[in-house]
């Protein structure tokens, strides 16, 4: 019955257990629907993008950076190549605990953690690509980093290749350099982050043929980031190779040969417009940018006033000056203006108007045909030159010349000059200081060396060449540049042989040029001069120096244009005239009111005086100084005899010679007169400094005013005269056995000098030697300085607490010891800001007397360096009580007005050298 029951008629439709598990199938066949849905989604619509993040998950590809092409010369030499180098990356998807890595990281490599910080935030933090943070690891570096390598999670040390180069700076503008790409060139689509891409020169230029394509490997790691196998790996493709048409072992040449001057050389091969060489110079150092190059490095180059990564050769314009007169002449010969023959007057000045115009000399020259004008250069033969062809001539031939437009070298940022457009209100003035290459003209070095090639060659205007061939890893040809002509001057055979004859003349034939006369070649060129202002004169370096040439002058193969610029040395200028102005703040403070400020006023007449004589010496050739130095020295001892009979005596010393309202001290004058005198005898022509005539002359220079000075007496000047001597004589070249025979014959004449001096002299001498033997007389005034220097401790007293000095307890303290009043009121950060200054200005003597290009030169350079040397050492070594008191100013801090003068004076002579020492 229960059976029969449960399956009859219509039950089941009844029964709750049924309906129950009806809803159970339904449910469970929904769950399976989604489940197949999810999966669906998973597998297909999500599979591309979920297999990736696995295989994110197992796989960490490192790429592996392809070596950048080399560049090398046209023989072979490489001007940049490659090595390995270190380069800490980091993996943001593998820094669990980021900020720890960070610190750890920071404190093992001294990396600033902000600089970390900010690579990182660049990219996403699940990025598994390597983050490149600092390059060029050292080995030290490398060991820390492996040494806690378990506790550095995500960083990784990877191996790339660098650029190296044969020398820091050799072609820098030319070649260029390599720096990680920016954010904006990422945004082209080009790059990616940590790409390494030519920024300027040849290696922005060619960068698509030079990076080649990065290889890499992709590496199996378990859960914790540990490698288990390496899964595929492609091996980067090396950039292809550049063949230039630079001559390395040229480049180099022209390199040494700017050394520290700014201007620019070009090299070009006249026969295909070839660039052999070119540098502009200051350059930049290329091993900077293979690092990691800071901001703050970055903003200190780009703000540099000296424009290191500006390329002078071809970016920056220039009036040629003389080296126009070759345009000149060639409209006015093919033009008919004038025939070779043809004679103007070449005076000294020319009237227009009211105008006065002045030649480069002052030598009146009388008539002169062009072949001469132009061999001498003389510009006022070229006023009126220029006056009978007319500024559209000139304007029309100068174009003609390819000035005025860029040449079409392969480098970015070439400037294209000015040649001036004649206007229908153009004066005579301006077609007048155009004819000598002044005036609204301007030119680049480069255009100057293809002008001069189109003279060598009789017309032809070459587009500079810089790349010959481009070849990949494998040898295959990708890219070759023919030599192109861009343009040709069109004048006539003979009018090509004159001025080719004309500029042999220069060199050859006692022209301007002279001293590129070379022994076995003939060459042929054309000096000029580019004002910087107003009646600016050539001879006392104000001006920019050129000179254009080629050679052989009878079958050209090789054009030279330098370019020096006026190399006033500003740096050296500001710190002298900051150590005027501390010395100024120290007197003012010494009476505040009415009575420090005439002090002041007085000390600041001094001041003008003294520039203006800076700027007179500055503006005389140290050589011409050189050749009137006998008739100084004459002078000289004149005005120290001058002091024995007219001489104004004050405290017991004999050593001003009254004029009027001031005085002149002669000794101090005759230091800087020392220095020129025996300079030019130890390089005169008859000199040598290993002979014994030139020894004995020497001594008998020093002997004769130090016997003068020390009767005055005035020891502390006759003391600076020692040293000086001895740096000249060292510098000159004399044996040191020698030197030191001098040395020791002067301390065995020592006991004579005792015997001549003054009883307050041997007595300063005696105290050094005990400084209690006199506490409160002759040794009192090195131990108040002492005790003036010491209470300045660290940041000093201020004016108003420097009450050793105010209270006058300090002797001497506007003169001698000027430095413990300074001191004592600005401590030893101030003191110490000072003796850098000093050390600075010493330091720039010796490296401009190292850079000069001729003995006398040298020689001048290293005597006034090794004067201001001796005289800040002993006077700083009396106040500290270091030295026996010997009554000696410091430079430029001291009042006293011969002292400042003579000291200006000296730096002058320092500039005229710096400014000449290529000329």
């Amino acid at each position: 019955m229960a059976v029969s029951g449960f399956g009859a008629g219509g039950g089941a439709r009844r029964d709750p257990f049924r309906r129950r598990l009806l809803i159970l199938t339904v449910g469970t066949l929904t769950a399976f629907l989604v489940l197949l849905g999810q999966l669906w989604y998973l597998q297909v619509l999500e599979g591309a993008r979920l297999r990736d993040l696995s295989e994110k998950n197992r796989i960490r590809v490192r790429p592996a950076a392809a070596p950048r092409g080399i560049l090398f010369d046209r023989n072979g030499l490489a001007m940049v190549d490659n090595r390995p180098a270190f380069t800490l990356s980091l993996i943001p998807r593998e820094m669990e605990n980021r900020d720890a890595v960070l610190a750890r990281l920071s404190v093992l490599l001294k990396l600033p953690i902000g600089e970390l910080t900010e690579s990182l935030a660049r990219v996403p933090p699940d990025s598994f690509m390597p983050v490149r943070v600092r390059r060029r690891l050292t080995m030290d570096e490398v060991a820390k980093v492996e040494e806690w390598k378990l506790e550095l999670p995500g960083v990784v040390v990877e191996v790339e290749p660098q650029r190296v180069y044969p020398s820091p700076q050799l072609g820098a503008h030319l070649l260029g350099y390599v720096r990680e790409v920016s954010e904006e060139q990422m945004r082209q689509g080009r790059y990616r982050r940590g790409d390494m891409a030519g920024q300027s020169g040849l290696e922005r230029l060619l960068d698509e043929y030079l990076r080649g394509r990065d290889g890499g490997e992709e590496i199996e790691v378990d859960a914790f980031g540990r490698p288990v196998r390496v899964v595929r790996r492609q091996e980067p493709r090396p950039g292809a190779h550049v063949v230039t048409t630079l001559d390395r072992r040229i480049q180099e040449v022209v390199e040494r040969a700017m050394g520290t001057h700014a201007g620019a050389v070009v090299v070009l091969d006249a026969r295909s417009g070839d660039i052999l060489a070119l540098t502009s110079s200051p350059a930049f150092e290329l091993d900077h940018f293979t690092g990691a190059l800071g901001r703050q490095a970055w903003l200190r180059l780009v703000r540099d006033p000296e424009a290191p990564l500006l390329n002078r050769a071809i970016q920056s314009q220039y009036a040629p000056g003389s080296v126009f007169k070759i345009v000149v002449a060639a409209a006015a010969l093919q033009e008919g203006t004038i025939t070779p023959f043809d004679r103007l007057r070449c005076a000294p000045t020319f009237q227009l108007g009211t105008r006065t115009f002045k030649n480069w000399d002052d030598t009146d020259w009388g008539e002169l045909d062009l072949y001469h004008a132009i061999v001498r250069s003389c510009n006022t033969y070229f006023y009126q030159l220029g006056l009978k062809v007319g500024l559209e001539p000139i304007s029309r031939y100068a174009r003609a010349f390819g000035l005025g437009a860029p040449t079409g070298i392969a480098l970015a940022g070439e400037k294209a000059g000015l040649v001036p457009a004649p206007r229908p209100r153009s004066r005579a003035g301006d077609t007048v200081n155009v004819s000598i290459g002044q005036g609204p003209l301007l030119v680049t070095p480069l255009q100057v060396a293809r002008m001069m090639a189109a003279v060598a060659t009789g017309g032809i205007l070459w587009k500079p060449r810089l790349v010959q061939r481009v070849e990949a890893a494998d040898g295959r040809l990708l890219y070759s540049e023919p030599g192109q002509m861009s343009g040709y001057v069109d004048l006539s055979p003979a009018v090509w042989a004159f001025l080719q004859r004309s500029l042999w003349g220069v060199v050859n034939d006692g022209g301007t040029g002279a001293a590129a006369r070379l022994p076995g070649i003939e060459v042929a060129g054309k000096t000029g001069t580019a004002q910087l202002i107003t009646s600016s004169d050539a001879r006392r370096g104000q001006d920019h120096a050129w000179f254009a040439a080629y050679a052989p002058a009878q079958d050209p193969q090789v054009v030279v244009v330098v370019l020096v610029l006026q190399n006033v040395d500003w740096l050296l200028l500001a710190t002298a005239v900051a150590l005027v102005a501390l010395g100024l703040l120290t007197l003012w403070s010494l009476s505040p009111g009415r009575q420090g400020s005439a002090v002041v006023w007085r000390q600041l007449s001094w001041l003008g005086l003294g520039l203006l004589a800076l700027l007179a010496v500055a503006s005389v050739d140290y050589r011409n100084l050189a050749r009137a130095a006998p008739a100084f020295y004459v002078i000289g001892i004149g005005l120290l005899l001058l002091v024995v009979v007219f001489g104004r005596a004050v405290s017991g010393a004999r050593r001003w010679i009254p004029l009027g309202p001031i005085s002149l001290q002669p000794a101090e004058l005759f230091k800087l007169i020392f220095i020129v005198t025996l300079a030019w005898a130890l390089t005169a022509r008859w000199a040598n400094p290993r002979a014994r005539v030139t020894l004995a002359t020497a001594l008998g220079l020093l002997v004769v005013p130090f016997i003068l000075v020390v009767r005055q007496p005035d020891l502390g000047t006759a003391l600076v005269l020692i040293p000086v001597f001895f740096a000249l004589l060292f510098g000159a070249g004399v044996r040191l056995r020698e030197l030191g025979w001098l040395g020791l014959a002067g301390l065995a004449g020592a006991p004579l000098v005792w015997l001549v001096l003054k009883d307050y002299q041997r007595e300063r001498l005696l105290v050094y030697l005990d400084p209690f033997r006199d506490p409160l007389g002759s040794a009192y005034n090195v131990i108040q300085s002492k005790i003036a220097i010491g209470s300045g401790q660290l940041l000093g007293k201020g004016i108003a607490g420097a009450t050793q000095s105010r209270l006058a307890f300090l002797p001497e303290r506007h003169t001698d010891f000027i430095f413990a009043v300074f001191a004592e009121m600005w401590g030893f950060v101030g003191a110490l800001v000072v003796l850098v200054g000093y050390a600075f200005l010493i330091l720039r003597g010796f490296e401009i007397a190292g850079a000069a290009r001729e003995p006398l030169g040298r020689l001048l350079a290293l005597g006034v360096t090794a004067l201001l040397g001796a005289q800040t050492l002993i006077n700083l070594g009396m106040v500290m009580g270091l030295l026996p008191i010997v009554g000696i100013p410091l430079p430029l801090m001291s009042y006293g007005g011969s002292s400042l003068v003579v000291t200006l004076m000296a730096l002058g002579l320092l500039l005229s050298v710096r400014m000449r020492q290529s000329l």
